[in-house]
């Protein structure tokens, strides 16, 4: 009578096809993984149900309840049961991180010399981009826990991705994991006792706290679209328990703390659409409709080509040979590249050249008009940043299965405050109405202002190298 190792649950049914009424499964342990499944996700749902019971009669909350974040022992075979567990509750929510292989002895909260480590941006690979969420049908969707994790160093991208692609697919909110303090972290030990050590889950750092201004105006106030579904498609609870795959499912996720191994296992996704299908538009399911209308799927070849993704909005475009993402509708136009590739982008109103490796600049209007009529513009710009004293030097990093990957050995963690690179930045904008610059320090506090060139409709000016906004009016 004891359950099955949850093992098999994880295994793709064999018992599939089968002849006849598809519910009359033939073979006793196929309907034993079936019945395990139904039996677990039942009893989630069912304690959901008693805890939602609980909070809103017994206690009185008001607040909506978020039933879990968790993730499940496949996320192709099993995600969707979890996620029906949560519809007892009000909100829909995963924890997803990313930031690359780290090792060393202490790699679940600390960063230590000696430690070695991958620096993997997601504009190289945006299969992994965190908010890449099935949404539940007519459910708010929540990212509960995210970041950059230190020691990846292109935390700058973070934000502008994140607000572009929540907007594009309804995504209803991203928590940043972690802060204690009220302004900007320093570089400092991971615990307060620790020696010689950084913190890991940290984001008040100058590229990603810093790089907030700019990218939550643009997602707060709705400037950049939402498109419309990519998937909507219909599972019926009996599909659930078989454990039939889904026409599209979610990368598998990794935490140091809760998940052996080296990195999230590559997940192949067998049939169904490709993940580059969330950076099209939404992707919805309905749990639990034992009938209704079938499932539908779009055709993504306009939108996907060999180099990159377009949304179905034409607003964002993901260039996935030359590493870059731009955003461009009228109110906010931006970029996060790996500028040696591809140094100068020039967006409907707006001109970016870079000569930083790796950067995110933003334009967003600050009145809600287009950018080439506003008449108050913020433009930002991060870049890198490491701790003062930080060193690092190439290193093969052995992984399990004895396979290697090329990476980085920590020589030293450093110390405070953070080294920022310098902004290497000229901007062009055609708007006639622009007339000043203003350099606004990391309080937002007006410093100083910046010359500009006035010609044919347009202004142009060269961004400061020690500043991350500047305010055109």
């Amino acid at each position: 009578m004891t359950l099955l190792n949850l093992w098999e649950l994880t295994q793709p049914s064999r018992d599939w096809p089968l002849v006849g009424d598809p519910k009359d499964l033939r073979g006793g342990k196929a309907v034993r993984r079936a019945d395990q499944t139904e039996f677990l996700a039942r009893t989630m749902h069912d304690f959901n149900a008693a805890m939602v019971r609980f909070l809103r009669d017994e206690l009185g909350a008001k607040q909506l309840i978020n039933a879990g974040n968790w993730k499940t022992g496949s996320t192709e075979l099993l995600n969707d049961a979890e996620r029906w567990s949560y519809t007892a509750a009000d909100v829909d929510a995963a924890n997803v991180y990313n930031g690359g292989i780290h090792k060393g002895p202490k790699n679940g909260w600390a960063i230590l010399a000696g430690d070695q480590f991958t620096n993997e941006s997601i504009l190289r690979t945006p299969q992994l981009l965190p908010i890449h969420l099935k949404q539940t049908q007519g459910r708010p969707m929540l990212l509960t826990e995210g970041n950059w994790v230190m020691p990846n160093n292109f935390g700058a991208e973070g934000p502008l991705l994140i607000a572009a692609y929540a907007s594009l697919t309804g995504v209803d909110g991203y928590y940043w994991f972690a802060t204690g303090d009220e302004g900007w972290t320093p570089p400092q030990s991971a615990n307060g006792y620790l020696p010689n050590s950084q913190g890991r889950w940290i984001f008040a750092t100058p590229e990603i706290l810093g790089s907030f201004p700019a990218a939550a105006l643009a997602y707060r106030m709705g400037y950049i679209a939402k498109g419309s579904p990519v998937l909507q498609e219909a599972r019926s609870l009996h599909d659930l328990w078989q454990r039939k795959p889904p026409l599209l499912s979610e990368s598998t996720s990794f935490d140091p703390n809760r998940d052996s191994g080296d990195r999230a296992a590559n997940a192949e996704r067998k049939g169904g659409l490709p993940g580059s299908a969330f950076l099209v538009g939404p992707a919805l399911v309905s749990l639990g409709k034992e009938s209704g209308a079938p499932s539908r799927a779009v055709e993504l070849a306009p939108w996907v080509t060999p180099q990159g993704v377009q949304s179905s909005t034409a607003q964002l475009m993901w260039n996935t040979q030359q590493g870059f993402c731009t955003i461009n509708t009228p109110q906010v136009q931006g970029v996060a590249a790996h500028f040696a590739n591809a140094p100068i982008h020039q967006l409907k109103d707006v001109r970016f050249a870079s000569g930083n490796t790796f950067g995110a600049a933003m334009a967003v209007s600050m009145d809600g008009l287009p950018l080439q009529q506003s008449r108050r513009i913020l433009l930002q710009y991060a870049t890198q940043s490491r701790p003062t004293g930080w060193r690092e030097t190439p290193a093969a990093i052995a992984l399990e299965g004895g396979q290697q990957t090329s990476g980085f050995t920590v020589q030293a963690v450093g110390h405070s405050p953070w080294q920022v690179q310098s902004a290497q930045l000229e901007v062009t904008i055609n708007n006639p109405h622009i007339r000043t610059a203003t350099v606004l320090d990391m309080n937002g506090m007006a410093v100083r202002t910046l010359d500009l060139k006035r010609a044919s409709g347009s202004a142009s000016l060269r961004f400061p190298a020690d500043a991350m906004y500047v305010v055109l009016q």
